[in-house]
């Protein structure tokens, strides 16, 4: 089985609307920044350090399920593993959970493209052979 990354995350005042719970698309920053700290703390791969392989990861799907809101000054833990790894995309889970209560959940699609004609490319395999360990398949 493979391993989950886990985060820890305070809300703070910029994350929320004036009703002092998240803003819906402030949790897309929030998954976006513990992608990059999985490739950089859990795979030792600086998300910057792509670009220089000639390779872009954007997202190209988004599907979120929000259950329970966040406050100001909850402190949740975020959760990612990846569920499928193709020849150029791959699918990655995300959860937050606040203790043992799922809060928002998240799958995102990322596609590997060239950095110079933009069309899909194969993953890279050191990023494939990092990926693996994160694996935990539906």
């Amino acid at each position: 089985m493979g391993k989950v990354f886990k985060k820890s995350c305070m809300i703070r005042f910029a994350h929320c609307d004036p009703a002092g719970i998240v803003f819906h698309p402030n949790f897309f920053v929030l998954f976006n920044g513990l992608t990059e700290d999985w490739f950089r703390e859990g795979m030792q791969l600086p998300w910057e350090d792509m670009s220089t392989k000639n390779v872009l990861i954007p997202v190209v799907s988004v599907q979120s399920d929000f259950f329970k809101p966040f406050h100001i000054g909850d402190v949740g833990e975020l959760r990612l593993w990846v569920s499928h790894i193709g020849n150029s995309s791959f699918t990655v889970e995300i959860e937050f959970y606040k203790g043992d209560a799922l809060h928002v959940k998240c799958r995102e699609v990322m596609v590997c493209i060239d950095s110079e004609n933009r069309k899909s490319t194969p993953i890279p395999s050191i990023l494939r052979e990092k990926m693996q360990e994160f694996l935990i398949e539906p």
